[in-house]
C-alpha cells in the first residue's frame, strides 16, 4: 500500500522526502504506543511549546505533535493524559471493575476513593470510564454530595442506579465531594458494605455496584496514611477527622485513585504536556472534528498558565472564543480573548479562572509573549480520526506517511503565503 501522491506544489517546496527517517521512526513508536512512548510524547510537546516565536514548524513537528496528543487519549478515550503513573492507575481501575463485573460470586460493592482537586474533571473521568467499559455492561450515575440537604436527597441517584440493575448493567455510582460534610460519613457506611441504604420508609438495595467516592480535602491523604499505620488509637479528633472516617476508609476495597493536579509545580513538565493535550481536545469538542489547525500561541498559553479550577477553567477559556460552525482553521486573530490589558482581563469572567504571582498583569504579559508565535499547529487529522492507534507495523508506516502528506499541505501554505500581522487579542 502506498502513500497518497503529493501535489507538485508540495514537492516543489518540500522535496520528495517529506518526513525524516528519525521522525518516521519516532512517529511509528508513538502510534504503536509502547512503554516508552508516553515520556517521549511529553518531551515532544514540551519542546514544541518551548520553540522560539520566529520558528516555522516543519512537517516532522506537526506529525509528532499530532501523534503525541492522540496518544494522550489512548488509555481512556475522551480523557487526556500522558502521566505514566496516572495511566497505570487507569488501567488498574478498568481491570478491577471488569474482573468484578465478570465474577458472579461478588455480591458486595466494589469501592474506590478518588482524590482530586475541584475542577479536575472528575465527573467527565467517570463517564469516560463507563464508556470504555461498554455502555451495555455499565452505566454511570453521578451525585454531588454538596447538595445533600437531607438523607432523602440520595434517593434519586440510588433509584437511577437500581434502574441500571434492572437493565442488567452494573451501576457506576459516583459520589462527588463526599467529604464536604463529615456528618454524612455514617450514612454511607451501609451503602459501602452491603450496597443497601434505608432512608425513612425507603429500603434501597443495590447489591453488586461500583462506588467511587471523590474527595478534595487536602488532609484526606494524611488520614488515609494514618488509618493504614495499624495503630490502635484512633486518629486525633479535628474538623477533618470524623470518628467514622477510618471506618469508611476501611470499606475502600478497590483502591485509591489520584487525578494529578494540573498546577503541581513538582511535576511542571508533565502538567504542561497534559494541559496542551487537554486544550487541543477541548478545542475540537467545541468547534467540531472539522477543526484541524489552531494557533500554537494558544496552546503555549494554556500549557504555561496556572488555572484556578483545572480543566473546568481551561474549558471556560476555550468557551470564550467566538464560535464558528464547521471551521477547519482557527486563526489567532479570531480568538478575541479578554487579554488585551490588565483592566480588560479583570473585567471579564476569565479573571476568576487564572492564577498568576503578578496577578492580571502577569497573565497579560504571558499572553503577549505567547502571541509572538504566529505559527499554527495541526490538532486534528482525517488520517488519525480513521486510523487511531494502528499497532500493525505495516499499517503504522502507512498511517504515518498519510499523516505526513496531510501535514505537508499546511507547511506549504505557510511557506508560500505572504506574512500576516498578528492580532494582540
Amino acid at each position: 500500500m502506498k502513500s497518497a501522491k503529493l501535489p507538485n506544489k508540495v514537492k516543489n517546496v518540500l522535496g520528495d522526502k517529506v518526513l525524516s527517517s528519525s521522525s518516521r521512526k519516532e512517529a511509528i513508536e508513538l502510534l504503536q504506543g509502547g512503554d516508552g512512548s508516553f515520556p517521549k510524547a511529553r518531551s515532544i510537546l514540551n519542546t514544541i511549546v518551548g520553540l522560539e516565536a520566529s520558528r516555522v514548524l516543519s512537517v516532522d513537528e506537526h506529525v509528532l505533535f499530532l501523534l503525541s496528543c492522540e496518544l494522550s487519549g489512548r488509555s481512556l478515550p475522551g480523557y487526556a493524559t500522558l502521566d505514566s503513573e496516572h495511566i497505570g492507575q487507569i488501567h488498574e481501575l478498568l481491570a478491577k471493575i471488569k474482573s468484578y463485573s465478570d465474577d458472579p460470586s461478588q455480591r458486595r460493592p466494589l469501592n474506590f476513593l478518588m482524590l482530586a482537586a475541584p475542577g479536575a474533571g472528575k465527573s467527565h473521568f467517570i463517564r469516560c470510564v463507563a464508556s470504555k467499559l461498554g455502555t451495555q455492561k455499565t452505566g454511570a450515575v453521578t451525585f454531588n454530595m454538596v447538595g445533600l440537604q437531607r438523607h432523602e436527597d440520595l434517593i434519586p441517584p440510588l433509584d437511577a442506579a437500581r434502574n441500571l440493575k434492572v437493565e442488567d448493567r452494573i451501576p457506576l455510582l459516583f459520589l462527588d465531594e463526599f467529604d464536604s460534610e463529615a456528618g454524612n460519613f455514617p450514612l454511607l457506611l451501609p451503602l459501602l458494605w452491603d450496597g443497601e441504604l434505608t432512608v425513612g420508609q425507603h429500603d434501597l438495595k443495590l447489591g453488586k455496584v461500583v462506588i467511587v467516592l471523590a474527595g478534595s480535602d487536602p488532609t484526606l491523604p494524611g488520614t488515609i496514611e494514618y488509618a493504614r499505620s495499624l495503630r490502635r488509637e484512633p486518629p486525633p479528633q479535628s474538623s477533618s477527622h470524623h470518628p467514622k472516617l477510618v471506618d469508611l476508609l476501611s470499606r475502600i476495597n478497590g483502591g485509591v485513585l489520584r487525578i494529578p493536579n494540573l498546577s503541581d509545580e513538582s511535576q511542571a513538565s508533565n502538567r504542561q504536556a497534559d494541559k496542551v493535550c487537554i486544550a487541543a481536545r477541548l478545542l475540537r469538542q467545541r468547534f467540531g472534528s472539522a477543526l484541524k489547525r489552531a494557533p500554537l500561541a494558544l496552546l503555549k498559553f494554556t500549557g504555561k498558565t496556572e488555572f484556578r479550577y483545572g480543566v473546568r477553567s481551561m474549558a471556560h477559556l476555550i468557551d470564550l472564543i467566538p464560535y464558528k460552525k464547521g471551521v477547519s482553521d482557527l486563526p489567532l486573530a479570531d480568538l478575541k480573548l479578554p487579554l488585551g490589558d490588565a483592566q480588560e482581563l479583570k473585567s471579564s469572567s476569565l479573571a476568576y479562572h487564572l492564577v498568576s504571582e503578578d496577578q492580571a498583569l502577569g497573565a497579560v504579559n504571558l499572553w503577549e509573549e505567547c502571541i509572538r508565535t504566529e505559527a499554527e499547529i495541526m490538532i486534528g487529522s482525517q488520517t488519525l480520526d480513521r486510523f487511531s492507534g494502528a499497532a500493525d507495523p505495516f499499517l503504522a508506516d502507512f498511517v504515518v506517511r498519510r499523516l505526513a502528506d496531510e501535514c505537508s499541505e499546511i507547511v506549504v501554505a505557510k511557506k508560500t503565503q505572504p506574512g500576516k500581522g498578528r492580532n494582540r487579542k
